[in-house]
């Protein structure tokens, strides 16, 4: 459940592995065995754990999940209890300013809920010593799929209507309106029921109309889950390509996808 495949081969490799770690156990899967310590102190582990514990209850494991990109600081918990997910966690040194963006945007969310998707319950978000968190509810323990065909004009209303009232920059263009910012197959996902679910909400802000839809339609061209559509609203097309130029791209995946992302803006 911590990782989104979107490219076809990448899911089916996904499906095959759950199958055996299912039936064997996780020592099918490539690689070895290591241990892992947190990046600090051993007391700062223990008055986070602590306080994680006042909000969602005892847990007897975890599944990490460690940033590859260096300007992606800190990693990724998913606390378990008795095999089963109990809450998911954010846990960042330094500018925590992403952080409580979302657990923001998640509050919103909750006051005016979304008809087209689901979203994370947003439990908590805090600091111990230099390292911040954020904590929330888990998505359910089984593959998750993005969806063959997504709702975006649904979507992108619900968004607008939660993030009405989300601050505006002084010098944001009238027209401008609120987006999730990361619009994307790897952060929209459907279930087993059928239904979706969109986390991931670090990058809320305002930006030209249809623009999480130029994003969508343009990922997907990129990763190969069908054409990227009619990419046809030019200053949509003009932020995303001056967004993606400025973003930072270390991992040679992350290069591979930015590059295919710009050409397709290109040709728009």
């Amino acid at each position: 459940a911590l990782y989104a495949p979107c490219r076809p081969r990448a899911i089916w490799m996904h499906r095959v592995a759950c199958t055996a770690v299912r039936l064997v156990g996780p020592v099918v899967l490539p690689g070895k065995a290591v241990s892992w310590l947190p990046p600090f102190a051993a007391e700062v582990w223990s008055a986070l754990a602590e306080g994680w514990r006042g909000h969602v209850g005892e847990w007897d494991a975890m599944a990490l999940y460690d940033q590859l990109e260096p300007h992606r600081s800190g990693f990724k918990l998913l606390l378990l209890r008795r095999g089963q997910p109990l809450a998911f966690v954010k846990l960042r040194q330094g500018d925590a300013s992403k952080l409580r963006d979302e657990y923001e945007a998640l509050d919103r969310l909750r006051c005016h809920p979304p008809q087209s998707f689901l979203v994370p319950e947003g439990i908590e978000v805090g600091q111990t010593h230099d390292w911040h968190f954020l904590l929330m509810s888990p998505l359910p323990p089984l593959p998750h799929l993005p969806p063959t065909r997504a709702p975006l004009g649904a979507i992108t209303r619900d968004i607008e209507t939660a993030m009405a009232d989300w601050p505006r920059p002084s010098n944001t263009p009238p027209h401008w309106r609120p987006m999730h910012g990361d619009l994307a197959p790897w952060n929209l996902r459907r279930l087993r029921d059928g239904r979706l679910v969109l986390f991931d909400w670090e990058n809320v802000r305002w930006a030209p109309p249809t623009s999480d839809e130029v994003f969508y339609r343009t990922a997907s061209g990129a990763i190969g889950r069908g054409s990227s559509g009619q990419v046809e609203a030019r200053e949509a097309v003009a932020f995303w390509r001056e967004t993606l130029r400025e973003r930072p791209v270390e991992t040679e995946q992350a290069k591979r996808l930015a590059s295919a992302m710009r050409a397709i803006l290109e040709r728009a």
